[in-house]
């Protein structure tokens, strides 16, 4: 219980206090996990039996992990852009040693230089290739170390390349790899096998861990042990780690009472560890990493779930504990990317690699900036250059050297430049890749691949999100058909929806938009088909003409009345029944008057005039196998199709040879999507093991220009491409979500947005027209979804801030609904001029495009290192002045006996005797 007359004086000295611990600028680090779209799945990663064998390294370019196998120790490579799911039996695979690997580590000055070690005893350096490993390889480019004791942790120089460091049982060895055969140091041998070897900044140092207990420091040019201290008590493995650029480091391991813990060391004063830090008892091993950067620390053992983040002082109080990265899952291990890895314009300090069972997980460690479009130069100091300063003759003839650093600056597209200096020989030359944002390097072709700032890059969709509009404005109690497994089962236009309804025959329920709530129990129907719906079409000139095709191989062209169908209507406009086999696709073409598109279980695709009742053109024997999907060209000459058999065809329906051009898609339950006014294609579909799509150059259609994994769920995916905004939205029978891709013409050709998710799973997806949208509020998209009992409209909006202005670049003219030609004009090659539909513009007459809005005069803004200087001293000052008040406040108090609060009136009243005896004890 605190005194009432000094409570003042307790929380002031409390404050006073504060002002003197550390609080680094990485306090506020936190981790954000990376969505599965940009993590690695579908890996067999090795459940290896070596307890303290780390099964992840990562360089610029790639990540290498131990792979799952009966035939020895193997390595997969992978690239670093090659997210997503991966097949495990055509992946290549690095066949590196006979036994079980207990070691792999990537050179820092060599992006494609891997090295590893075997529980045999050998070792081995790989040279990966610069464009990827298209096919297992067996064959070390050196081989360093023949079969031996195990070589139990092997670390390349930190200055050079050209050397490495391994842990052989109970000694410690040094190879020239240029010559490792003749000359190797062997350093003076431990007192039992060594766990752990690190080399200090400058390369001159090793220190090691051992199983009796002791951390050495080697000088391996001396060969000597340079100091040795006990260390970790317990009986397992422990770790050591170099603090970046000081003379201090960390080893981790286990205490006496077998609770893992941390010590921090300094390398000239190894009388005593600075600090001691406790953990936890659990049973796996800890790997430390430490980011010299950013003085950051991440530790986390094998097994578990978490990782922990430490803030490294040069005084007390050394290790201070930031956020945590906390997950259901145990992982295996783990590493850190090279900063050229990282995406520095969102702020992401690190970003680190978890191995799980079947994958590899990407998590990025950020700090929150208000300005992001400025380079954090506090955040990213001058990083470890890519480029050995030291050669093995150098280093061997005692020559030093530290580690050339480069600036991160030129990642920001130019906004702000280091004062970092270049070095001469490799000038960094700001060049833009077409279209990626993504700068280069002259001097340096090798550099590592940005990937995540590739897929992250500036679009102005980055922020766009999608809501669900109202209960009240949904359409419930319908009855939709189950019949429909691999095609949409819902259509609309401005006017209407249309829902292949359950009940005998093939009926269908036309909905007036403007209808909404509940449907009636008996709704009136369109119902002329013996058996079910397979598939339905609106056509796209005429709100009011619907085409479905059944699984009694009939066609049918239903006019719906003005007003919507009111009553049930069992006679269509138009009936076609040539087709010998239930129907698979009913399509009319966008741009030709009563021109519909169909395709049948007989193999066969059909252009009728169903206005003539005429039969324009059948192409026979083009397909082996059922057609699963139809599109047209954006200037309607072409069609895409594809199969069952795994084929993508195209055709140009209108010349003698039909068809044009045909590859192997190797997807099963595939959609075909024209994208749009270009020369591409894209398909979406089931491989053998997941969802992806692919987009094709319909010029060379050898090999899909992107595949892209989607997930592992069984449902038909539901494709929808806006042509006015590049974007790609897919909704997957049976899941509750829909994902939002931004599609362009550059590599890497698609950027993930954003993931829209519900409670209630989905059969039906379905876009309306571009004329429905608010464009007042900034609404670019529109969509009704059709669940088990329901139809729930949604909307797509961008946050834009003048909402005042007709946001134009975003709402580019979009199609009319209007057809340009006739039946017999298109077949007779008589195109308009221009090709192509016919466009309208969605801009309301009393708004002024955004383009056209007067320029904000330009604000000169202070740099992000001033304005944290002024805020820090703006912040001391406040603490210093709080404090002194305080202490003005007590001085006042004890001159006037004054400033009784409520406590004070509880209490018996003392003599001035027994006040004196409680002040200040001085």
């Amino acid at each position: 219980v605190i005194n009432a007359e000094y409570m003042g004086r307790t929380i002031h000295a409390k404050i006073a206090i504060t002002m003197f611990r550390q609080t680094g600028k990485f306090r506020n680090l936190f981790p954000v996990p990376y969505p599965r779209e940009l993590c690695y799945d579908d890996l067999r990663t090795a459940d290896s039996a070596i307890a303290d064998t780390n099964p992840i390294a990562t360089s610029g370019q790639y990540l290498a992990v131990l792979w799952q196998s009966s035939a020895g120790g193997c390595i997969c490579p992978i690239e670093l852009k090659k997210t997503g799911r991966l097949s495990p039996s055509g992946v290549p695979l690095i066949h590196a040693h006979a036994g079980k690997i207990a070691s792999l580590q990537f050179s820092s000055f060599d992006d494609c230089l891997l090295a590893s070690s075997g529980d045999e005893g050998s070792v081995k350096l790989w040279k990966l290739p610069e464009d990827g490993l298209a096919e297992s390889m067996s064959q070390a480019a050196v081989v360093v170390a023949e079969a031996g004791p195990r070589v139990q942790e092997i670390q390349f120089h930190s200055c050079s390349k050209e050397i490495l460091a391994g842990a052989c049982q109970n000694a410690v060895k040094v190879w020239d790899l240029n010559n490792p055969q003749d000359r190797v140091v062997s350093l003076p041998e431990h007192g039992d096998t060594v766990y752990s070897i690190g080399w200090s900044y400058d390369g001159t140092l090793i220190a090691s861990t051992c199983k009796d207990k002791e951390i050495r420091l080697l000088d391996p040019r001396s060969n000597v042990v340079a100091a040795q201290i006990t260390g970790h008590q317990g009986n397992k493995p422990s770790r050591i780690c170099w603090l970046g650029r000081s003379d201090k480091f960390i080893s981790t391991g286990f205490g006496l009472t077998r609770e893992r813990e941390i010590l921090f060391w300094d390398s000239k004063n190894l009388n005593a560890p600075y600090k001691r830090i406790l953990l936890d008892s659990s049973p796996g091993v800890l790997f430390p990493a430490f980011d010299a950067d950013t003085n950051v620390l991440y530790i986390s053992g094998k097994g578990d779930s978490s990782i922990k983040t430490y803030e490294v002082f040069d005084e007390a109080p050394f290790l201070q504990d930031i956020h945590q990265f906390v997950s259901e899952s145990p992982h295996r291990g783990f590493a850190l990317l090279p900063k050229r890895a990282l995406n520095v314009m969102d702020c992401e300090v690190m970003r680190v690699l978890r191995v799980m069972n079947t994958s590899v997980d990407a998590i990025k460690f950020e700090v929150p900036r208000k300005m992001k479009r400025f380079f954090q130069e506090d955040l990213f100091p001058p990083t470890l250059k890519p480029e050995s300063v030291l050669t093995a003759d150098q280093w061997f003839n005692n020559e030093n050297r530290v580690p050339e650093l480069m600036s991160l600056s030129y990642m920001d597209g130019g906004s702000q430049q280091s004062n970092v200096p270049q070095s001469p020989k490799s000038p960094a030359v700001e060049v833009k890749s077409a279209g990626l944002g993504v700068p280069q390097e002259a001097s340096n072709p090798r550099r590592s691949v940005n990937l995540f700032q590739i897929n992250r890059r500036h679009s102005k969709y980055k922020h766009m999100f999608a809501t669900p509009f109202k209960k009240e404005l949904t359409y419930i109690h319908l009855k939709p058909s189950q019949h429909l497994v691999d095609t949409n089962a819902i259509i609309c236009n401005k006017k209407f929806f249309a829902v292949p309804y359950a009940g005998g025959g093939g009926p269908v329920v036309v909905v007036n938009i403007a209808n909404i709530g509940r449907v009636s129990p008996t709704p009136p129907f369109l119902n002329g088909h013996s058996s079910f719906i397979t598939d339905f079409a609106f056509s796209p000139c005429d709100d009011h003409l619907l085409a479905t095709g059944g699984d009694d191989s009939i066609v049918n062209v239903w006019k719906i009345p003005e007003q919507g169908v009111t009553e049930t209507i069992t006679q269509s406009a138009y009936r076609y029944n040539q087709h010998e086999r239930r129907l698979s696709t009913v399509n009319f073409h966008p741009l030709v008057q009563s021109l519909l598109i169909t395709t049948s279980y007989d193999n066969t695709l059909r252009l009728l005039d169903f206005e003539q009742q005429n039969e324009r053109r059948v192409i026979r024997n083009a397909h082996a196998d059922i057609v699963t999907s139809v599109c047209v060209s954006y200037e309607g000459d072409r069609l895409a199709t594809v199969c069952k058999d795994g084929f993508v065809r195209m055709f140009d329906p209108r010349a003698p040879e039909a068809e044009v051009e045909r590859t192997q898609g190797k997807q099963d339950r595939a959609q075909v999507v024209w994208l749009g006014n270009s020369q591409r294609l894209l398909t979406v579909g089931h491989s053998r093991l997941e969802r992806q799509f692919s987009i094709w150059d319909v010029r060379n259609m050898a090999e899909p220009m992107l595949t892209q994994s989607i997930d592992s769920a069984p449902g038909a995916v539901l494709p929808h491409f806006d042509e006015d905004t590049g974007l790609l939205y897919l909704a997957g029978k049976g899941d509750a979500n829909f994902r939002i891709y931004e599609l362009f013409n550059e590599a890497p050709y698609q950027e993930y947005i954003t993931e829209v998710q519900s409670s209630t799973p989905q059969i039906g997806f379905a876009p309306l027209p571009k004329s429905m949208l608010d464009v007042r509020d900034v609404e670019v998209g529109r969509f009704l979804k059709l669940t088990a009992n329901s139809v729930e409209p949604y909307k797509v909006n961008v946050p834009r801030a003048k909402l005042q202005f007709f946001q134009d670049d975003l709402f580019p003219p979009t199609r009319s609904n209007e057809c340009i030609s006739s039946v017999d004009d298109w077949f007779d090659g008589n195109d308009p001029d221009p090709r192509g539909p016919k466009l309208t513009s969605l801009q309301p007459p009393d708004m002024a495009p955004l383009s056209s809005a007067p320029k904000a005069e330009p604000k000169m803004l202070p740099s992000v290192s001033i304005l944290q200087a002024k805020e820090r001293e703006d912040k001391e000052k406040r603490d210093r002045e709080l404090v002194l008040q305080g202490f003005s406040n007590m001085a006042q108090t004890k001159a006037t006996g004054g400033n009784k609060n409520r406590w004070d009136a509880a209490r018996p009243q003392e003599d001035d005797q027994s006040d004196h005896e409680e002040g200040w004890d001085d």
